[in-house]
């Protein structure tokens, strides 16, 4: 079963899709090969490098 939730991924002030460490940040994660491993090193990189807003 598959679930849609509403939302979208446009950029916002938090995160700004065309910011080019965000790009950087995705184009190292899709050198992963498979949709699992792409989610799984996505989350890693993102775990290591973005600090939360406090």
């Amino acid at each position: 079963m598959r679930l849609s939730h509403a939302g979208n991924t446009a950029a916002t002030p938090i995160l700004d899709w065309r910011d080019p460490r965000v790009l950087r940040l995705a184009a190292e994660a899709r050198k992963a090969s498979g949709d699992r491993a792409f989610l799984i090193a996505a989350h890693r990189l993102i775990a290591a490098r973005v600090r939360p807003v406090s």
